[in-house]
């Protein structure tokens, strides 16, 4: 796991604790880029990558199109731009039909599925045959 330079800013001690072991530095992404993906926000590109992308990135960007008009995102898509890189719109609404969620679960074949951002997580019972619905604030320990 790579921790953001907000992770210091925000003192985000448990994150920082719970995935320790896990832990890759910037050096180790940028030896080997291709053989890591991330989840990333603009300010990243100056607070952690000094204004300068790894050459030949690519950047699937989700969210809805009308953000790439905000100043930050038109500066992430010319630092992608220098970089030789790729920026991918791919937005998707987020939502998906129970069967084609069943069809997505039976495919990966977790050993558990945990609902989350969902109204009616007790639905998924019918679904799936090994759900865990935590509590609002339990913590749910995820391991290989």
């Amino acid at each position: 796991m790579f921790y953001p330079h907000a992770f210091a800013q925000r003192n985000i001690t448990k994150l920082t604790r719970l995935f320790a072991n896990e832990r890759i530095e910037l050096a180790e992404i940028l030896d080997r880029p291709e053989q890591f993906l991330m989840v990333f926000r603009p300010s990243m590109v100056h607070a952690d990558f000094g204004g300068k992308l790894p050459v030949g990135c690519r950047v699937i960007y989700s969210s809805w199109e009308g953000y790439l008009r905000n100043p930050d995102w038109v500066d992430l898509q010319s630092h992608v731009s220098t970089a030789s890189g790729v920026f991918v719109p791919a937005h998707a609404s987020g939502h998906i039909y129970p069967a084609d969620l069943a069809a997505f679960v039976q495919a990966v074949n977790p050993r558990r599925v945990v609902p989350i951002h969902t109204f009616e997580p007790d639905r998924m019972r019918d679904l799936f045959p090994d759900v865990f619905l935590p509590a609002d604030g339990e913590t749910f320990e995820v391991s290989r």
